[in-house]
């Protein structure tokens, strides 16, 4: 389990990395304002992006980092609003698909909302004359790069199945990228280990009090609950304050009226 815990905290690491970089990227590719393959090529030798399987990855964290990169760089077709953002993603799979160390190792999974976006963007692309980006999907069709699927993540009953995404999440251009990174390390499983560990420190002091019930003990939870209470003072709820303020406001405001119509 804990080698587990740091491969997927390793990979959480990598993605948000990764998503950084390609951000900067698209970011850089959008500012030339042209959907040219070349203006794509150049960006992609001056920030060393064909270097991006260099590493002493694991074999089987491998698969997952790709499928992580083919994710991260879709949410740039689906979400964001601008064609040159969208193509320049498009050039970014295409690249990343081919530069895997074991060729065509993962292919892109696209779920039916996620190609539905992209067969109107290449319509608009072929509309407007744009002859690369149509040329670089029809080879990344005609390479049986995409996985056409269900939905976007395996389904299963493991318990790190049932608690993946089944859906892409806007996240794209963040500002609080480090704020989301704090939050999204924060496993579930840590705090259940933590409730067993205090479960378990429960029962043990508990049977010690009853063989030594001269002893005096504050258990550890009471002290937390103490230095809570000391810390943050009344225990009065934030709701209860708001729920009264509205009903202030509403009977401020009922007495407002009356006046006015008894005018």
């Amino acid at each position: 389990m804990l080698k587990f815990k740091d491969s997927r905290l390793r990979l959480l690491d990598l993605q948000h990395s990764f998503q950084d970089d390609c951000e900067s990227f698209l970011t850089n590719f959008e500012s030339f304002s042209s959907y040219n393959f070349h203006v794509f090529e150049n960006i992609w030798q001056e920030m060393n992006f064909s270097l991006i399987f260099l590493g002493k990855y694991r074999r089987n964290e491998l698969p997952h980092f790709t499928q992580m990169c083919f994710d991260c760089i879709k949410k740039y077709i689906v979400f964001d609003t601008s064609n040159y953002i969208k193509i320049g993603a498009l050039y970014l799979l295409y690249g990343v698909f081919n530069k895997q160390p074991i060729k065509h190792y993962v292919r892109i999974r696209l779920v039916l909302e996620e190609f539905k976006v992209l067969s109107a963007l290449m319509a608009e692309m072929k509309a407007q004359n744009h002859v690369e980006a149509c040329y670089v999907y029809s080879k990344l069709l005609k390479d049986n790069a995409f996985d056409f699927v269900y939905s976007q993540c395996h389904l299963g009953l493991e318990n790190k199945v049932l608690k993946a995404d089944l859906k892409l999440r806007d996240d794209i251009f963040l500002t609080d990228r480090g704020l989301r990174k704090d939050v999204e390390t924060v496993d579930a499983e840590m705090f259940k280990d933590i409730k067993d560990v205090d479960g378990k420190y429960q029962k043990l002091l508990k049977d010690y009090i009853n063989k030594n019930p001269d002893v005096k003990f504050t258990s550890y939870s009471e002290l937390v609950n103490k230095n809570l209470n000391e810390l943050l003072g009344p225990t009065e709820s934030t709701s209860t304050k708001v729920d009264d303020a509205l009903s202030l406001k509403r009977k401020t405001i009922k007495e407002k009226a009356f006046r006015s119509a008894k005018k």
